[in-house]
C-alpha cells in the first residue's frame, strides 16, 4: 500500500494506528496469481496484466453499487450477493505484483482511507470463499466468483 495513504490516515486520525496491512512477498504474489489463473481455467502461466484483463472481462457489474457513495458498505455488498467471506482478504493494486493482506473488517471500516476514487483500481480477493470484487477507479463494483480448486 502506498505510504502516502498511511500519512493521510495519520493526519485524519491523529494518534490512531493505521490498520495492519501485510505486504506479500513477490513469491506469494506469484503463487496467488497462479492460483487465481488456475481457478479461472487454462494455464496458470499468465502475466499479471493478462490475468487482470481476464478478471475485468469475466466479472459481472453489480447494479446500483457505487464505491464512491458515502453509504458504500463491503459487508452489505457481500451479503446481497450471498458471498461468504473470510477474516482476511488480499488487495491487488496492480498486476498481482503488489498484494496486501488485511482484515476484511478493517478494509470495511477504513475503506475511504484505503481506496481512492479516481486513481485506484482495486481487486479484493477472498481465495478461501472464492470471489473477487473489483472496485474500479470510477466507483463501479464488479464481482467474479472463482470456481473452487478442481
Amino acid at each position: 500500500m502506498d505510504g502516502f495513504k498511511r500519512d493521510n490516515f495519520q493526519r485524519r486520525y491523529p494518534g490512531s494506528a493505521f490498520p495492519v496491512v501485510d505486504a506479500m512477498e513477490p513469491s506469494v504474489c506469484d503463487e496467488v496469481r497462479q492460483q487465481v489463473a488456475m481457478r479461472l481455467g487454462g494455464s496458470p502461466v499468465r502475466t499479471g496484466a493478462a490475468l487482470v484483463r481476464e478478471i475485468a472481462e469475466d466479472a459481472t457489474p453489480i447494479p446500483g453499487v457505487d464505491a464512491e457513495n458515502d453509504d458504500f458498505d463491503l459487508f452489505r455488498v457481500l451479503d446481497s450477493l450471498a458471498l461468504p467471506y473470510s477474516e482476511h482478504v488480499l488487495l491487488n493494486w496492480e498486476r498481482f505484483d503488489r498484494l496486501d493482506r488485511i482484515r476484511l473488517r478493517d478494509l470495511r471500516e477504513y475503506f475511504s482511507d484505503i481506496w481512492y476514487p479516481g486513481s485506484d483500481d482495486l481487486d479484493v480477493i477472498d481465495l478461501d470463499a472464492g470471489w473477487i470484487l473489483s472496485i474500479r477507479h470510477d466507483g463501479g463494483v464488479l464481482v467474479l466468483r472463482l470456481p473452487h480448486d478442481t
